[in-house]
């Protein structure tokens, strides 16, 4: 009994996936891993100006509980068409204690929430994903990010080139004040040679309205990128 401390840790996770009849694909799981992660929603990956984000490495918090629930519903599986609606809702939460007591004011509780409807047209190679997204974070101001997202791509050339249109418009509240207007219009297109070259290009406007700097910024990024896989 001569230690100077004592930690101890129970980790654990569970996962339960499976269909539900013909038409619906469920998926639980639940962790509630205290490792050191980035909390990124998925309006990151939708304001992104880059195709790859280059993190912070001081952003991370660490994750007590993380729930999430997603639900795919075949609307229709024809030789023509196959449509589905998507739902996905992830729930995450964050605490620091000291002393035995969580520390109010470092805690983070995360919601994120997805709705969407994608049709694959098979004979001409379309798809097209439109969807609906929100995240409401409780911290020492609660916010919320919300707003729509459209895509469409298109497969050439037996499947050798992608082209691709999106957009997307989202909004941030804190504490019910409107704090920015994001639209997002992105342009990509990819070529694959022999399972091994691959050249990829991505055009992004960005309009960004800060609603209480009073500001209105315009961003245009272009990149191009090539792969050798060998």
């Amino acid at each position: 009994k001569s230690k100077a401390s004592t930690t101890q840790r129970y980790i654990g996770s569970t996962q339960i996936s499976s269909p539900i009849g013909k038409k619906i694909q469920m998926m639980l799981s639940y962790s509630n891993f205290q490792n050191y992660m980035r909390v990124r929603n998925q309006f990151t990956n939708i304001n992104q100006n880059l195709p790859v984000s280059i993190g912070d490495s001081l952003n991370y918090i660490q994750i007590n509980n993380n729930a999430n629930t997603s639900l795919t519903y075949l609307l229709q599986r024809s030789t023509e068409r196959v449509q589905n609606i998507l739902l996905n809702i992830n729930f995450q939460k964050s605490t620091n204690k000291q002393g035995g007591h969580d520390i109010a004011s470092a805690g983070i509780i995360m919601y994120n929430g997805m709705m969407g409807y994608n049709v694959n047209l098979i004979a001409s190679r379309i798809s097209i994903t439109a969807a609906f997204n929100a995240t409401y974070t409780q911290l020492t101001m609660n916010t919320l990010f919300y707003g729509p997202t459209l895509a469409i791509n298109k497969r050439l050339l037996k499947d050798q080139m992608v082209l691709g249109l999106s957009t997307s418009y989202n909004r941030a509240e804190a504490d019910k004040t409107l704090q920015s207007q994001i639209l997002n219009l992105r342009g990509n297109a990819g070529f694959t040679y022999s399972k091994r070259h691959a050249l990829n290009t991505i055009l992004l406007c960005q309009l960004k309205d800060q609603v209480m700097k009073g500001t209105l910024d315009t961003d245009f990024t272009g990149t191009i990128t090539y792969s050798y896989n060998f």
